[in-house]
């Protein structure tokens, strides 16, 4: 039987199930996207990537379309660099998501009176610890050859870290797993109950 996360941290997760949820409040509709991740590792404070107790999982819900009927870009555009989402709801019915791992900043959540512990932001696994969204490495370099000289000379010259640490090698690396799924390939799988979570409270 699964374990759900019960505490906040930075983890390395594969999303297992995925699904829409909706609400209609009057003339608008919001919907996210419901996932379901098996985390693996934790970031631990040394910088190192812990295992965690196998069967261990956590859930994030994605808004897409906010309560005013507009359309979250920023929650759109992260799932489709990191999981390779069309932007077509029907693609995701009746799938499942593509096995690759990822990396999520998991949250504390109180809601009417429950509390529990959801995905907050996605990442691609390479991307900086602490980086959601902002400028690639290209744009940082022209800053650099705007602004660096300027910035070195203030308070002398150190290089903060902010690289990601080497993660960790891919659970059952002995054996032959399973090739990833490709940016948008999806199998047919079953999809969990809602669980009692609120679309309309949602981190994004």
């Amino acid at each position: 039987m699964a374990t759900q996360l019960n505490r906040e941290g930075i983890f390395l997760a594969r999303p297992t199930a995925w699904s829409i949820q909706s609400k209609q409040d009057g003339s608008t509709q919001s919907a996210a996207l419901m996932i379901h991740y098996r985390v693996e590792y934790e970031l631990a404070a040394d910088g190192n990537w812990n295992e965690v107790p196998p069967d261990t999982e956590t859930v994030g819900m994605h808004n897409v379309i906010k309560a005013d009927g507009t359309i979250n870009q920023g929650a759109v555009e992260r799932l489709k660099k990191v999981l390779g989402w069309s932007g077509l709801f029907g693609d995701v019915v009746g799938t499942s998501p593509p096995d690759l791992r990822v990396r999520v900043d998991v949250k504390r959540n109180d809601y009417q009176g429950k509390t529990s512990w959801r995905v907050e932001w996605l990442n691609a696994e390479s991307d900086p610890i602490g980086g959601k969204g902002g400028l690639d490495e290209t744009g940082a370099r022209n800053l650099d050859a705007k602004y660096g000289h300027l910035m070195r000379a203030v308070g002398g010259q150190q290089r903060p870290g902010g690289k990601a640490p080497p993660p960790p090698p891919s659970k059952g690396a002995g054996n032959s797993p399973a090739p990833a799924a490709q940016a948008g390939q999806t199998g047919q799988a079953a999809q969990p109950a809602l669980a009692g979570i609120d679309p309309k409270d949602v981190p994004f």
